[in-house]
């Protein structure tokens, strides 16, 4: 067997074990909050019937102990790949998570291109002009994305860009009164491109941009403090000193010896961000009125929706795990001296 399919099998084993402790993890602590599910979704009136709260209770299975509930919980994942049905809405989390998922997937990509183009490249320009001037103002703005809540620069963006200017619209994907984009994969990009309505297309990207906008900005921080000081570091190494020493101009020094190396952690940065991006969205999308996971997460935590909670979890977690192994045979495929064990 290959090597590297042995490490993909290996890797998936984990992952099995990885996703059963956070199911047990976030199970239990979703169920031993100090507060009840039938306060935050029955009426006051529904409240001082104990008869309504009992049959509430026992609709939901929350009459059982905490670890019945749980085994119940996973015999419906093994056997039935079923999440169990939202609280809140009575719909089954599997769809609704199917419903959900596409925009911030479609929100999270656009603002790792963003993240990760003007990352690099701030990153190059800031290593190549060390301590010159330009190299001051892209260390101001990378300092600028770590540090800027995302809450407060999303208010910023919005009060700037479609307030005072009007430039963009503020909130939702689409106009809805001009589209009417149902029926595709979710990914509204994708499907106005596979459709020709460039319009449409307009339209969403419009949309999308100020929110990935904000979200590309902090991973963009870290992208761009992180290619510079690791193309400093390499370009000071014997081998880059040589290729100088041969009469090789500055850029094809940095773009053909130095980047190559100087990349290899970016990787871990880039995928990392991706993955904060998708789990913690929460404020973007609720400034933006983005109707994706972090929308669906607020509600789920509001109401004690426990199987949403549960599922939103378990999906973070899955993207978590396939994003890191992904990144690690990335490494392999940009550095060939990494070897998988």
């Amino acid at each position: 067997m290959p090597v590297l399919l042995r490490y993909i099998l290996r890797r998936l084993g984990l992952m099995v074990v990885l996703l059963f402790g956070v199911s047990v993890l976030v199970f239990m602590i979703s169920h031993f909050v100090p507060s009840s599910p039938e306060a935050a979704n029955l009426s006051q009136s529904a409240l001082n019937d104990p008869e309504i709260v009992a049959a509430y209770r026992a609709k939901w299975g929350l009459d059982k102990p905490v670890w019945e509930q749980y085994l119940i919980y996973m015999k419906n994942i093994l056997v039935n790949h079923d999440l169990g049905t939202s609280i809140r809405t009575g719909r089954p989390v599997l769809e609704e998570l199917q419903q959900y998922f596409p925009a911030t997937l479609e929100l999270s990509v656009f603002a790792m291109l963003i993240a990760i183009v003007f990352g690099v490249a701030f990153g190059i320009i800031s290593a190549i002009f060390q301590n010159k001037p330009i190299d001051q103002i892209l260390r101001a703005i990378s300092v600028s994305g770590v540090s800027l809540p995302s809450f407060w620069f999303s208010l910023l963006i919005m009060n700037l860009f479609c307030k005072v200017f009007a430039i963009f619209p503020s909130g939702n994907r689409y106009d809805p009164r001009l589209y009417d984009p149902t029926g595709g994969t979710g990914l509204y990009v994708l499907d106005a491109i596979s459709w020709g309505n460039f319009s449409l297309l307009g339209d969403v990207l419009a949309h999308l941009f100020l929110p990935a906008l904000v979200l590309g900005f902090f991973t963009m921080g870290l992208i761009t403090r992180q290619t510079r000081s690791n193309l400093l570091e390499v370009m000071s190494s014997d081998y880059i000193r040589t290729a100088r020493s041969k009469g090789m101009s500055q850029r094809r020094v940095v773009i053909h010896h130095a980047l190559g190396n100087a990349l290899v952690p970016v990787i871990t940065v880039s995928g990392m961000g991706f993955c904060n991006l998708l789990g913690g969205m929460v404020f973007v999308e609720k400034i933006f009125s983005w109707p994706g996971i972090g929308q669906y997460a607020y509600l789920a935590a509001v109401n004690l929706d426990f199987p949403a909670i549960c599922g939103v979890s378990l999906l973070i977690a899955v993207v978590y795990v396939v994003v890191n192994l992904v990144i690690d045979i990335l490494y392999g495929v940009i550095d060939p001296r990494i070897r998988y064990q």
